[in-house]
């Protein structure tokens, strides 16, 4: 591993006729005005200082920056939103300068190398990816262009903080009337700035010391890495790699960070049938297919699967109460209910087939599909507490979406998407039968039971995510003499009573806290007492019965597991 480190100072990086290049797996530009503001702040605070008759402590240390050696250019892996802000300082102070021409010309040097001629062209000390590079151009290279920041107020976000920081330089470099203040500033910058400069002569060994000494900002995400290395195995032309870029960095905008990182560990699920992906340099094999089937990613089925994606999401799906005129927003409501996600890809393609990016949407079709993918996903979900269903579950949801990517027409018996009688029977069992309270998936069980109940009804809290509500026994699971008494059961039946489908509903926490272990009678007083807490339409019975009995629990329990079994397509 080739690495150097020395200690520096602030003109020895820029001084040279060294050019450095922000990596286009990097982040834009995304310092803040209040961290352009800190670093000013402590940059004039250390020239003050210096100018104290006797002062020994003027230096001024910026940090470590991070350099891959490219022998012709230095890719900038740490130090970017530093090393962008001080070149801002200085166009600042070069377009301060009012008469003295060398000063002005130093100072512009330390931005932009114009050459030796009047014919040379001009070439940026730092390069920008990511749409920071056309704002860095008309705010910093050009000659008195940052006189103009304060002139305007930007609609595009990136262009925007720039501005504001140049703005926010403009404002701070105020107190420097002369040219020789400038000049004396400047120095300081140069001599009294002390860097850390780390040279590496492999791409790994740069990302492994970042991850070690960045303890500020955002760390390189996988994502980034994987965007360049896409990319650049995908064409080689500059001009498509642009293009690609931007389809890039709009789909990650469309979803936010964190989804679209999902999405794309989701999709090399679709593609390999592994869930978790890492990106080359750190070690693992993105998979994401070869050229071609590159090429036709990033230029046609990115933007289109995100969108799919976004159609899908649990964030941006709302139950309606209005079944009849929303089955398909109720259908994936639904399937947001369980606790995997592994069902997306196949989603995102069912989507992609009859919704987006077709000329006409089959309403039809995708409600069809998309209904034997709901019965599918809950089947997994009532499996949730058995032995290998995790790995059960991502091979059959893999062996699907091969058969979408063999089969130009799709049929729904040879997909090995809809529930054989077998699996519809063991899940019409579980319903009506003991359900075990540690079931992982009660909870949501109950959720989706609730959403068939409410048919006509407005949407209920817990369904938007309100986790004020827990689930409660009437008949409780440790039983006790006054309710064996009053069901005429023993105590093992009481038991089997109590973790049955119909002996459950939803009542806010306090309520349940309250009610605790206590006979019938009482907790339906304080159910009477408390109204607000029996929104849930699994609870409406507890103040509408003179007691709770054997037979009551049966009856509700075939009467919601029959729910279930119709809107889930059981029968």
């Amino acid at each position: 591993m080739g690495i150097q480190a020395i200690k520096t100072k602030l003109e020895a990086i820029l001084s040279a006729r060294r050019k450095f290049n922000v990596a286009r797996y990097q982040r834009k530009y995304e310092w803040s005005g209040a961290q352009m503001t800190a670093l000013l702040n402590d940059l004039v605070a250390s020239y003050e200082r210096s100018r104290q008759p006797g002062s020994a402590d003027a230096f001024h240390f910026i940090g470590c920056f991070i350099f891959h050696d490219r022998k012709r250019q230095m890719d900038i892996i740490d130090g970017q939103q530093r090393l962008t802000s001080l070149s801002i300082l200085l166009a600042v102070a070069r377009d301060m300068v009012e008469s003295d021409e060398k000063l002005r010309d130093t100072l512009d040097a330390y931005v932009v190398d114009r050459g030796t001629t009047e014919t040379s062209t001009p070439t940026k000390r730092i390069t920008h990816h990511r749409g920071d590079e056309d704002h860095y151009d008309k705010l910093i290279v050009r000659r008195k262009a940052t006189k103009t920041a304060g002139g305007y107020i930007s609609k595009d976000e990136q262009e925007e903080r720039m501005r504001v920081n140049t703005q926010i330089a403009c404002q701070k470099l105020g107190f420097l009337k002369l040219d020789a203040d400038i000049a004396s500033f400047v120095n300081h910058l140069m001599e009294q700035c002390e860097i850390i400069e780390i040279s590496v002569d492999a791409n790994d060994d740069a990302f492994r010391i970042f991850s070690t000494v960045n303890g500020r900002g955002q760390p390189v995400r996988d994502q980034d890495i994987l965007r360049v290395t896409l990319i650049e195995n995908a064409v080689s032309d500059p001009v498509k790699r642009r293009e690609f870029l931007r389809k890039w960095d709009a789909a990650e905008k469309l979803l936010g960070a964190a989804d679209f990182e999902r999405y794309l560990r989701l999709r090399r699920f679709a593609m390999t049938g592994q869930l978790d992906y890492k990106s080359p340099q750190l070690g693992g094999n993105t998979d994401f297919g070869k050229e071609e089937e590159l090429v036709t990613f990033l230029g046609k089925e990115l933007p289109i699967e995100c969108e799919a994606y976004r159609s899908i999401d649990k964030r941006s799906v709302t139950w309606r109460h209005d079944k009849k005129k929303y089955p398909i927003e109720n259908t994936l409501h639904s399937m947001a209910l369980v606790n995997f996600d592994e069902w997306y890809p196949i989603g995102i393609a069912i989507f992609r087939r009859y919704s987006v990016g077709g000329e006409t949407p089959d309403r039809a079709a995708l409600l069809t599909w998309l209904r034997k993918l709901e019965s599918l996903v809950w089947k997994y979900e009532f499996d949730s507490g058995e032995k290998h269903v995790e790995s059960n579950r991502r091979e059959r949801f893999n062996s699907i979406l091969k058969y979408f990517r063999n089969h130009a027409n799709w049929d729904i018996g040879q997909s090995n998407i809809e529930l054989i009688d077998k699996e519809k029977r063991e899940m019409m069992a579980l319903l009506k039968g003991e359900l075990d309270p540690s079931l992982p998936a009660l909870r949501n069980i109950l959720l989706r039971l609730e959403q068939s109940l409410r048919r006509g009804a407005p949407a209920w809290p817990l369904m938007r995510g309100d986790d004020n509500y827990s689930i409660e026994h009437v008949i409780p699971r440790s039983g006790g003499a006054a309710w064996e008494r009053d069901l005429g059961c023993t105590g093992a039946e009481l038991k089997s009573l109590a973790v049955r489908l119909g002996n459950l509903c939803f009542v806010t926490q306090a309520l349940n806290k309250d009610m605790d272990d206590k006979p019938f009678l009482e907790k339906k007083a304080l159910a009477a007492e408390a109204k607000a807490g029996l929104t849930s339409f699994l609870a409406k019975d507890l103040c509408g019965k003179d007691k709770w009995t054997q037979a009551l629990v049966e009856e509700r329990t075939r009467k919601f597991a029959q729910v279930l079994a119709r809107d889930l397509d059981l029968q």
